[in-house]
């Protein structure tokens, strides 16, 4: 029924690694399988949930009482989408026993909170009045033992008892949702970064073990104490986010300390590496692009900006960015970099906390390398990768349906609408694309663009766009039936070049056939497409197919360029860090050059996968998977491989994505691809 729907979504929500179901997400759906099987839906149900949630068809049969016919409505994929959409709980899910959910955290009941929580609570004790907040370990408090294994945490209801939970992650989180109040609070990229900076001027980590070890009588005044500082300190230097003095104004409890703990991890680094107080370049980020490209000394090819958010340096920003434009540029080991007239800087890319984005955008590396997209699909991948920049614009995708369906044809207005931020890097990156992008990126669009179509299936008195040509297409069965051909040949060469050791294509070897239809007409210029990029890395420019090793070197260029971008400068990676104070603080790349050599140089052997393409048939058309070798395991020495889904992502518009889902061991490969 709906009701364990709602459930299974539950579940989805707290498995997923930010609590938001995504029936466009591959990954996300892989952990929804899993849910499904968890709840006891056999293998044939499993499949054709999934198949559904993917092609958008109707559930033909009662394969599980959970999903069932109803007044002859059946579960669709918009209405699977309504689901995720509609229930606030879901998506609003506190999993308070998280650590990025620290002390003074508030919440609400959930659907099943009250009801679930008051079958716990022991007789003659009052119940928890909202908001509640988390609070530290008391003695004495009142317990709510759903089951004596799990999780635990402490929540203060706004009466002032305390009350001890205890039970697994999944209910407990959905007896909760985030208190209203909190949601106003929301750090978008240019002021996590801020909050970052903040650590090369104040003693975060201090401010952070404060607040770790405060009481409720201690706690204000060292609130105050941050807020002081951090206004202080944002009234001088070159920030982007100016504005986050006001923003903790109106912050909880909770939010200050998620920007001091951002800061901590900074404030580590630069204690470290001796940068304490040193001067930033962060709004001004761009020009020290600029003086870098100018630079004769310094090597900046490739499609992709230089991924630095920020530079510390130790003399004023004016003269090191005139210097930098000319002189040379030494560094060492630990990613210092010093100017001939002695000034010394770090390039550093902020991020939240360890672990995450670490793939980068896959898409925007691909089109730079490989140059086999169009303008319209980049305007798509800066839509779907950009979201992880704007944590706003990510929530409106994952929980808005009428954000989901308006990627296409609408997709700039919304981002007009939606973040002049979001609105201002679309721009740079799409212009820095366009410079790089190659005739052959509309090898598919022409082709389709030149495929014979009854004039009966066209618009009249007008040239036909590329979305009334597919139109056409589809309703054609000559011009769709030369389109699946032409699509399965880029496949067969796909099959052709793998053949040599070390490569390996497996899944289906010939896309199905279908009846025309508009989807998979889409879906086909999308299975060529991602042949065709595949066809890119396996072979040069004059069509030789490269050995094994050369396409292993092509393959950690790209990720070359995911982590650096242009910049041959080392670079180094500064996280945020936990709540509580652990966590990395920073990691140093080298240099892009460096990044390759140690890559490559890690095998002695390469092992016997070096790249596997998975081709799953469907109605029509192919879900194509590809599992590129990354590095090895420091701790396993474990073969890694980056896996990399190549899709359509929209049903109303002629898209196509590379993205990366996530990177996994050499014994996941032999288990899913290869076995």
């Amino acid at each position: 029924m709906i009701t364990d729907l709602n459930k299974i979504l539950v579940e989805w929500a707290y498995r997923t690694n930010d609590g938001q179901p995504d029936v466009k997400n591959s990954a996300k759906l892989l952990t929804l399988e899993t849910v499904l099987k968890d709840f006891g839906w056999s293998r044939e149900a499993r499949a054709e949930l999934l198949d559904t949630l993917i092609t958008g068809k109707k559930i033909k049969s009662k394969v599980n009482s959970n999903v069932y016919e109803k007044d002859s409505n059946l579960l669709t994929k918009e209405q699977f989408i309504d689901m995720c959409v509609g229930i606030g709980d879901i998506l609003t899910e506190a999993s308070v026993h998280q650590d990025k959910y620290s002390v003074g955290h508030k919440v609400m009941w959930g659907v099943t909170g009250k009801k679930g929580f008051s079958s716990k609570l022991p007789k003659g004790e009052p119940m928890m009045t909202m908001p509640a907040e988390k609070t530290k370990p008391t003695e004495n408090a009142i317990p709510i033992f759903q089951k004596d294994s799990g999780v635990e945490y402490y929540l203060k209801g706004a009466n002032g008892k305390v009350y001890h939970l205890k039970g697994s992650a999944s209910t407990l989180s959905g007896w909760f949702k985030h208190y209203k109040d909190n949601q106003t609070f929301s750090l978008d990229t240019t002021h996590l970064e801020t909050a970052s900076l903040l650590g090369v001027y104040l003693d975060a980590g201090s401010f952070l073990k404060k607040f770790n070890e405060a009481d409720d009588e201690s706690l204000p005044k060292i609130v105050t104490d941050f807020k002081n500082q951090v206004t202080s300190v944002l009234s001088g230097q070159d920030w982007s986010g100016n504005n986050l003095v006001s923003m903790m104004s109106k912050a909880s409890i909770a939010n200050i300390i998620q920007v001091c703990a951002i800061a901590a991890g900074m404030d580590k680094f630069c204690k470290q590496k001796g940068a304490k107080n040193w001067n930033i370049v962060h709004n001004k980020i761009d020009a020290y692009y600029k003086a870098e490209i100018k630079n004769p000394f310094t090597k900046t090819e490739g499609g992709k900006a230089n991924t630095a958010d920020c530079v510390v340096c130790d003399s004023s920003i004016s003269s090191f960015l005139k210097n930098m434009e000319s002189q040379k540029i030494y560094y060492d080991s630990n990613g210092l970099c010093r100017l001939e007239t002695g000034e010394k800087f770090f390039q550093i890319s902020l991020k939240k906390a360890e672990g995450e984005a670490q793939l980068g955008k896959i898409t925007s590396d691909f089109s730079a390398k490989f140059g086999m997209i169009s303008n319209n699909d980049l305007v798509n991948m800066l839509v779907h990768e950009g979201t992880e920049l704007n944590e706003g614009i990510r929530d409106l995708f994952n929980k808005g349906k009428q954000f989901i369906q308006s990627v296409g044809k609408k997709v700039i207005d919304k981002i007009h609408q939606i973040s002049n931020v979001f609105k201002s890097f679309y721009k740079k990156n799409l212009s820095l694309l366009k410079s790089s992008q190659k005739k052959s990126e509309k090898v598919v669009d022409d082709f389709v663009m030149n495929i014979k179509v009854d004039k009966k299936y066209l618009k009249e008195a007008k040239k036909p766009t590329l979305e009334d040509q597919i139109e056409a297409i589809s309703k054609d069965n000559k011009a769709f039936n030369e389109l699946y051909k032409f699509a399965d040949r880029k496949f067969s060469v796909v099959i052709g070049n793998m053949k040599k050791p070390g490569l390996l294509s497996v899944g289906d070897k010939k896309i199905p056939k279908s009846k025309p239809q508009l989807d998979v007409v889409r879906k086909l210029m999308a299975n060529a497409k991602a042949y065709d990029s595949i066809n890119r890395i396996l072979s040069t420019a004059s069509g030789q197919v490269r050995n094994v090793q050369d396409v292993f070197k092509e393959m950690i260029a790209l990720e070359k360029e995911m982590f650096f971008g242009r910049t041959s400068l080392p670079l180094v990676k500064v996280f945020g860090l936990k709540a509580n104070g652990s966590g990395t603080a920073w990691k140093f790349l080298k240099t892009g050059k460096e990044f390759i050599e140690d890559r490559v140089s890690a095998f002695t052997d390469l092992p016997e996968n070096v790249l596997i393409v998975n081709s799953t048939g469907q109605n029509g058309y192919m879900n194509i998977s590809a599992a590129m070798l990354s590095h090895l395991d420091n701790s396993t020495q474990e073969p890694s491989y980056n896996l990399v889904s190549m899709r359509t992502n929209s049903a109303s518009s002629s898209t196509f994505v590379i993205e990366g889902s996530k990177v996994v061991s050499l014994s996941y490969i032999k288990k899913n691809y290869i076995g």
